[in-house]
């Protein structure tokens, strides 16, 4: 099953969205295995030989550091693939920025989204507060060759 049609945005914009259904389910059940096991066969082994799970994770809400524009770098990964459970909204807030330079994506979250971000240093993202539910399951990795395509 191909998960992602075109890579390129991933270097150009700093993310690739796409809606998988099945990892949506596999996060409300907390089957994390699965989920990682999914990320990696339907994800990474499409355009990457060589990755490592740095952390997974799940919270709800955002913390005060997340609402600054940053990059995730530092900590040791360079992708990060965060699904979404619940829905945000221009009203309701919670959406996810991503930046360069040259321009600005605002990604609003849905169940089922997942958003493959490049924690390259030239892209910066922050997410901002929310008036309802907001949850994310969030897989970070290190991958050897992504700097370099």
């Amino acid at each position: 099953m191909k998960m992602i049609d075109n890579i390129s945005q991933l270097y150009i914009k700093g993310f690739i969205r796409a809606i998988d259904n099945s990892l949506l389910e596999m996060a409300k059940e907390s089957r994390n295995s699965s989920a990682r096991s999914h990320i990696e066969c339907n994800y990474l082994n499409q355009f990457f030989q060589e990755y490592r799970l740095i952390r997974s994770g799940s919270w709800e809400g955002i913390d005060d550091q997340s609402t600054d524009w940053h990059n995730d770098r530092k900590e040791g990964h360079n992708i990060s693939f965060l699904i979404y459970l619940d829905k945000c909204s221009p009203e309701s807030g919670g959406q996810l920025e991503v930046k360069t330079n040259d321009f600005k994506s605002i990604i609003y979250p849905e169940p089922g989204l997942v958003v493959i971000l490049n924690q390259s240093m030239h892209f910066k993202h922050r997410a901002l507060p929310c008036k309802t539910r907001r949850r994310v399951l969030s897989f970070d990795y290190l991958l050897n060759d992504l700097e370099t395509k």
